[in-house]
């Protein structure tokens, strides 16, 4: 598997913000968006390679957040696998674009869907939307998402000050909303 970084830390967005965390950044990502902030994870080619085991033992925590680039490019089976047995909880962090594998068991899907171009959101298990607050946001797309999911926040499209109102404005419209800040980066970590 192509790997971008391996790290241990604590989540800083969405229902698990606070929670120490080991992360695994895999290369490779289908989509562009101007935003992101992890450019450098967007070539298949970008990081190193490392079998499954040797990620594995760089994985710290008890909680293993994998995430991209698009994580979704790789055969995730036998890393989560081998991490499930070592007692470790699997977290998923995922554009949308592409399915789940079959047999893969995951304990916390996220999806930060990117409508930037029409698709529809392909994982058969969602726990959790992160949706960046751009352009493309707007009352139709937040009232399908809060009728589909139970857990969606908004999350300001890079701290930018007109993207924190719209959010609010939102939150204030449709109460159910939540806010999802990337506290990691308010504290200035990884």
């Amino acid at each position: 598997m192509r790997v971008v970084e391996i790290f241990n830390s604590i989540q800083g967005e969405g229902a698990y913000t606070g929670y120490a965390a080991s992360f695994v950044r895999l290369a490779g990502c289908n989509l562009r968006c101007h935003w992101c902030d992890t450019k450098e994870s967007w070539p298949l080619s970008a990081g190193y390679e490392l079998e499954a085991n040797e990620i594995a033992e760089r994985c710290l925590r008890k909680l293993v957040i994998i995430t991209g680039g698009e994580p979704l490019l790789h055969d995730l089976s036998a890393l989560v696998t081998m991490m499930r047995n070592r007692g470790q909880r699997v977290h998923l962090e995922t554009n949308g674009t592409l399915p789940l594998p079959d047999g893969i068991e995951l304990d916390w899907v996220a999806v930060s869907p990117k409508f930037e171009s029409d698709y529809a959101l392909k994982p058969q298990k969602i726990d959790e939307i992160k949706l960046v607050m751009d352009n493309h946001a707007n009352d139709r797309l937040i009232a399908h998402l809060l009728k589909c999911y139970s857990l969606v926040y908004l999350q300001p499209e890079s701290m930018n000050p007109q993207s924190i109102n719209r959010c609010l404005e939102y939150i204030n419209k449709y109460p159910e909303l939540k806010l999802s800040l990337q506290i990691h980066k308010i504290l200035n970590i990884k």
